[in-house]
């Protein structure tokens, strides 16, 4: 019985992520997919992975016709868009009459029609209610994780990120631990949202 709790959006589900990494402790499992799971969400600035209800709160420095969104987009179903003054409600908008919904793989975005979105000033803001996330990982995703991934097992076995220096006679060894390989870097990179 594992000690730690698997991720409530993790990267991978863990039955994949077994099938990837064939980690015999289930506590390591959830210890590398929880990592993955960070490194994914920072490097990319999304809110969400797998599909479920998000409310994202935006403070926008100037009135934008605009907003990208930091998790995948659901065209499809609702979207609610809310703006505040002082804390109260100030305005509300409908999907299809004041903007609409552009979503693919890689970005997604709510355009005005007629308007723009208004600038938060001192205690302004704006919420957007969405179903966020992806039903199915894009490939560029599930390759980069396997990528990082592998390398991490790696790196925690000392078989990656080690090097041996000599510098007159006294040898030091190092290791590197650090950050998001290139080649996992590469596939996510499209998937990076504006901030």
């Amino acid at each position: 019985m594992p000690m730690l709790t698997y991720p409530t959006d993790p990267l991978l589900p863990q039955s994949l992520a077994q099938k990837m990494f064939d980690v015999p402790d289930e506590d390591d499992l959830i210890v590398l997919v929880t990592a993955l799971t960070s490194q994914f969400l920072a490097m990319t600035n999304r809110v969400r992975i797998n599909s479920a209800s998000v409310t994202e709160t935006i403070r926008l420095p100037l009135s934008t016709p605009c907003l990208y969104l930091h998790a995948h987009l659901d065209t499809s179903a609702a979207i609610t868009v809310k703006e505040y003054t002082r804390g109260a409600l100030a305005r509300t908008y409908e999907k299809t009459t004041d903007f609409v919904a552009e979503a693919n793989e890689w970005s997604a975005r709510l355009d005005m029609l007629a308007s723009s979105f208004a600038a938060a000033g001192t205690g302004a803001y704006t919420t957007v209610e969405y179903t966020g996330g992806w039903s199915s990982l894009p490939g560029g995703v599930l390759a980069g994780a396997e990528v990082q991934g592998r390398v991490m097992l790696k790196r925690l076995k000392g078989d990656a990120g080690s090097r041996m220096r000599s510098h007159r006679q006294e040898k030091k060894a190092e290791t590197d631990n650090r950050g998001i390989v290139r080649e996992a870097a590469d596939l996510w990179r499209p998937y990076v949202v504006m901030v």
